[in-house]
């Protein structure tokens, strides 16, 4: 071979080794985002470690698993790099190859991370700095405040609060709205046991779950749900845990990797391990006596108890204080009745004649619960009957029983009667029995007329002219319910939601077509006899159906009086 020849050769050959040759310059980190594992390999062996972080908390094998190269990612795990670790935005290299979209190499994590969960708590990571300084608290509530809060940016799929410092703000939502973790930094007493409460619902599509992180530390799970199968069901979540050193600390929500439906938040809490458990005033209330205020354009009042706040002017305190006492009994009662109760407080507010928020009725919440609004009329009618005349307190008990009602869904199709029924039961246990018949006898007779007029027009309405439809069916269910109760005793409502409760809340998940059935077996089994052929052959009620009972029509009030298949032909077109 000639001298040229020699020369090309040698050039060839050293192009070739270096080619092949791991590049000694990049740092570990750089090497794992490109996928060179021979220069991750001459890094170890110049002393650097598998799961050393870089200044954005990342390992190895985060930049691997982020950048989808799957046979690095192989062979860093077998060379024992942590897959549990979470970089400062508290993510596992798993959740970033889920979140780039690298499904070979989240397929490759998915078996090791949640094969050593006990890793991650072996791992601390150290919380990034707060954003500002911030006080020291014992307690502290963030709540959705009746559409007053305002929605944190979101940056980097990531919502960060102080609190203390943006109270306006509120984290409504987890795996929504480009929301795939809520940091919430705060100030206590750092080697403290505190107890953390989360009152949430899912996104109708399961499975649905979240976790907290504190300090850096795993601390807990909230139970694992399906809302595809129990919409507008919500949940209390509540865990010990103690706090990290120093005074700053931040609590981090997130869900597992496979549990990417949407969670929604309604209030969560810091407070003593020994505090009751968290039942923050309901999401639509006014929410506080300076926005009562506001709105009111005068002095108020708040009448606190343990289970509802009274909202009045501050010219009618004392009537506030009558009323809140006497509701706060009738809480008590129907605690009982619904063998439940709500996951928020009730908020009643008096508002002056004409206020738009004056409209009267309750305006259910997430749980259960809900606000109930009436005029100033209705506040003096009580201070000067109070619970020596039904005049004085039947409205706002109606109304803090369909709250109740709502718990378990029980007002689908059934709204004013179950409320009827209910309360009747409250009533006959709040006051005298004299006060009670005089409301109760009246409407008995009524339920019973309606009905056999019902009955003898061959189960068809006998008047349109004379009853609407919702009025009627309402009727017909109060009569029925009514002897129900003669037949079962006096338990009935206890024993029906305990039974609709032990059945998991079947109304949650019904179709509107199914919700007399519900209530006919739910009803047969405790009277132990075929309730469904009682219903229709006895009642005449359509079980296949969802007439406009109670409150639950949507018919147009010119609408109400026709025949119940035109009303249906209306809808329809």
């Amino acid at each position: 071979m000639t001298a040229r020849g020699w020369a090309v050769l040698g050039v060839c050959i050293l192009c070739v080794s270096w080619a092949g040759a791991a590049d000694s310059s990049l740092s570990i980190f750089e090497a794992a985002r490109t996928g060179q594992l021979g220069a991750i390999e001459t890094a170890i062996k110049g002393g650097a470690s598998l799961n050393d972080r870089d200044d954005k908390g990342k390992t190895v094998l985060h930049y691997a698993a982020e950048n989808g190269h799957v046979q690095t990612t192989q062979k860093l795990v077998q060379m024992g790099a942590d897959p549990n670790i979470r970089d400062q935005a508290g993510l596992t290299p798993l959740d970033l190859a889920v979140k780039k979209g690298h499904e070979g190499t989240a397929e490759t994590l998915k078996a090791v991370t949640s094969a050593r969960p006990e890793a991650q708590a072996s791992v601390p990571v150290v919380p990034p700095v707060a954003p500002v300084s911030l006080p020291v608290s014992e307690r502290w509530e963030l709540c959705l405040d009746a559409g007053h809060n305002q929605r944190p940016s979101v940056e980097n799929g990531i919502v960060t609060l102080s609190i203390g410092q943006t109270d306006k703000m509120f984290p409504q939502y987890l795996n929504e709205l480009g929301v795939e973790r809520i940091r919430l930094f705060f100030g206590a007493q750092g080697n403290s046991q505190k107890s953390f409460s989360f009152i949430f619902s899912g996104g109708s599509t399961g499975p649905d779950q979240f976790e907290i992180r504190l300090d850096g530390r795993p601390v807990s799970q909230s139970p694992r749900f399906d809302t595809a199968r129990q919409p507008d069901r919500w949940y209390r979540h509540e865990f010990v845990a103690p706090l990290g050193t120093g005074n700053t600390h931040l609590l981090e929500i997130s869900s597992p990797t496979e549990c990417q439906s949407s969670i929604e938040f309604s209030g969560i809490r810091m407070d003593d391990p020994t505090a009751p458990p968290y039942r923050p005033l309901c999401d639509n209330s006014i929410g506080s006596l300076a926005k009562y205020e506001r709105e009111l354009k005068a002095p108020g009042f708040v009448a606190q108890r343990p289970d509802l706040w009274v909202f009045a002017p501050a010219t009618h305190q004392q009537a506030a204080n009558q009323l809140a006492d006497f509701l706060e009994k009738a809480y008590g009662i129907l605690k009982e009745l619904y063998a439940d109760e709500p996951l928020s407080k009730f908020s009643v507010e008096i508002y002056p004649v004409g206020h738009p928020r004056a409209r009267g009725g309750i305006f259910t919440a997430n749980g259960g619960g809900g606000s109930i609004r009436y005029n100033l009329e209705a506040l003096e009618r009580f201070a000067r009957v109070g619970s020596s005349g039904y005049e004085g307190f039947i409205g706002f008990t109606e109304e803090m029983s369909h709250g109740f009602a709502a718990i378990s869904k029980c007002s689908r199709g059934t709204y004013e009667a179950l409320g009827d029924a209910v309360q009747e039961d409250l009533v006959r246990r709040l006051v005298s029995r004299e006060i009670a018949d005089r409301y109760w006898l009246p409407q008995h007779q009524q339920w019973q007329s309606t009905f056999e007029a019902y009955r003898r027009a061959g189960f068809q309405n006998p008047d349109p002219r004379k009853y609407a439809w919702n009025i009627l069916y309402t009727r017909i269910l109060n009569h029925l319910f009514l002897n129900i109760q003669t037949a079962y005793g006096p338990n009935l409502w206890p024993d029906f939601f305990k039974l609709m409760k032990q059945k998991n809340y079947p109304l949650y998940s019904a179709q509107e077509t199914d919700c007399m059935k519900i209530y006919a077996d739910v009803f047969g089994e405790l009277l132990h006899r075929d309730m469904r052929r009682e219903f229709t052959a006895t009642y005449g009620i359509d079980l296949n159906a969802n007439p406009p009972w109670g409150w639950q029509t949507d018919v147009p009030n010119d609408q109400v009086n026709l025949p119940l298949s035109e009303i249906i032909r209306l809808k329809k077109s």
